[in-house]
């Protein structure tokens, strides 16, 4: 029974939410976290229900939005197998993990397969998310990640799209 079975559906949304607006983030610059926006209640549970599915027991970690730069940040840990991983939106491969002697038997592997494939839907999904509900505020200025071009693309947009055609 994972850590989440435990706690009833209250609990973990207030827990989910407290560390989404969690102010102290070690490695962030202040211009960061005053960007962060609040994710939607019901997403971030569907989320979570959707990243079930990865693997037997998780640990939630983060679920940043930063609207001035069209950015979503998830992070948490397969905590069978003590593998903490990050999903970033706007990169074209923008999945990392950190392990520190895992075994890599075949159904680390399968996990890591299903993580990477969640990552390829996760930011399809949030591409989407960012555009129509996400937008930056008007006062984005320069060096935002608003559309600059007649096809209404943002950079990280096609940075994905470019990513996607090379595989």
């Amino acid at each position: 029974m994972s850590d989440l079975d435990r706690l009833d559906e209250h609990d973990i949304t207030k827990s989910m939410l407290n560390t989404i607006r969690e102010v102290n983030m070690p490695g962030k610059k202040v211009s960061e976290l005053e960007q962060l926006a609040d994710v939607d209640k019901n997403k971030l549970e569907s989320e979570l229900q959707k990243f079930s599915e990865i693997a037997d027991s998780f640990k939630f970690g983060v679920f940043n939005i930063y609207r001035q730069t069209s950015n979503a940040v998830f992070s948490g840990e397969l905590t069978e197998f003590n593998i903490e991983f990050e999903m970033v939106l706007v990169e074209s491969d923008g999945l990392y993990i950190n392990c520190n002697q895992t075994k890599l038997t075949d159904t680390v592997f399968d996990v890591l397969g299903r993580l990477k494939g969640y990552y390829k839907n996760w930011k399809k999904d949030w591409y989407k998310y960012m555009r129509e509900e996400y937008k930056p505020t008007p006062s984005a200025g320069v060096g935002s990640n608003q559309p600059d071009d007649p096809s209404g693309m943002t950079a990280a947009e096609k940075n994905f799209n470019q990513g996607s055609r090379a595989e």
